[in-house]
């Protein structure tokens, strides 16, 4: 995500005056530490809803500061093991579904 935003930001996004203070590759725990009041994170709005909805998190400008991304799989034409064909049964089944869910 840093580098997503960083080029999005490079590219003519608003300009903020911000410093990095804390990095994560792991989204639940910059999400805990925007929770927490620690600072502001750009996090996949798929992933933090419920804490919207809650009021937990509030987004932190307008729409100009979110960054459209799109997410595409590949994968080979051959058949692949039984897990590598049971992720893409459950990642081709449609949009937003409750992956988890589907897998316990």
């Amino acid at each position: 995500m840093g580098r997503i935003v960083a080029a999005a930001r490079a590219a003519g996004g608003p300009v903020a005056h911000l410093a990095a203070v804390f990095r994560s590759h792991a989204v639940l725990v910059l999400t805990a530490m925007a929770r927490e009041g620690k600072g502001v994170a750009w996090l996949p709005e798929s992933l933090v809803a419920e804490d919207v909805a809650a009021g937990r998190l509030v987004p932190a400008g307008d729409e100009t500061w979110g960054v459209p991304m799109e997410i595409r799989l590949y994968r080979p034409r051959a058949r692949q093991s039984p897990a590598a064909e049971g992720f893409w049964a459950l990642a081709s089944a449609g949009p937003k579904g409750d992956i988890e869910e589907r897998i316990n």
